[in-house]
């Protein structure tokens, strides 16, 4: 492996970036996530996500007066936040889809985005869809507010029959706490590459969850740091048994029963 951490380039940009559609035409949100996906070199973009095996970081992709509306929809929600710990393992609390759907439409709005869609399926190269409303990882925000908070080393094992891709956004991040990733973890002919990523307001970060390993690295005193996740799949099927064990998962190292009423 190689020891030495690097930070993720910018999202590459050209005059040969595809046109954005007209605004006109789109919802507000979907209209300001277009200006901005309308200037990406597309074609460098895919090539760096292949090269690191289905892992991309997006830079200024979300305007910041969306980021800021995204946020305070999210701090309206601290006292319906969920806490888990399993020592050793994780300490975070989190807030499920259920809750997100009551009480944060601008989230939900761009969980659902077309436009956000079309970008991540041109990127995997799969007609990539919104996961079952059942799910409450479908749509989620992840919040480190304590000292050692922290999610070990995983992959995002997909329960689904198709193949599972994940969406961090970051909303805010006052602290020293990285998302660690480990790229090329199960590809024996190449060495495995380590990135941290700094969490900041409107970055993104986009990979296919069965491919990297990541984790998040203990948060000090006095620090915070808030990451809305989106999950989307390329077939949304998934059999019972499957079923169950995901609702299990999820219960005991998330969101507790509740998310499943």
């Amino acid at each position: 492996m190689a020891h030495g951490a690097r930070t993720e380039p910018p999202a590459t940009r050209s005059a040969g970036a595809r046109a954005a559609p007209p605004p006109t035409a789109l919802a507000p949100l979907d209209a300001a996530l277009a200006a901005r996906l309308g200037v990406l070199d597309m074609t460098a973009l895919r090539l760096d996500y292949w090269r690191r095996d289905e892992f991309a970081v997006l830079e200024d992709i979300l305007p910041v007066e969306v980021v800021a509306r995204l946020r305070a929809e999210v701090l309206s929600l601290e006292p319906r936040v969920k806490r888990k710990s399993i020592w050793g393992y994780k300490s975070a609390g989190s807030l499920a889809l259920p809750v997100l759907k009551t009480h944060a439409p601008e989230i939900v709005a761009l969980y659902r985005s077309p436009v956000l869609i079309d970008l991540l399926s041109r990127l995997s190269e799969l007609p990539l869809q919104i996961c079952p409303d059942d799910d409450p990882h479908a749509a989620a925000v992840y919040w480190y507010d304590r000292a050692g908070d922290r999610i070990g080393f995983h992959y995002d094992t997909s329960h689904y029959r198709g193949a599972r891709f994940t969406v961090l956004i970051g909303l805010e991040d006052d602290s020293t706490a990285r998302l660690q990733c480990r790229l090329h973890t199960r590809e024996r002919r190449r060495p495995q590459e380590r990135i941290d990523v700094h969490m900041s307001p409107g970055r993104l970060v986009f990979f296919n969850g069965d491919k990297l390993l990541h984790g998040v690295s203990p948060l000090q005193p006095n620090q915070r740091r808030i990451v809305l996740s989106l999950q989307y799949v390329s077939d949304p099927s998934m059999t019972p048994w499957r079923r169950a064990l995901s609702t299990v998962k999820d219960s005991l190292t998330y969101f507790g029963s509740d998310a499943f009423r």
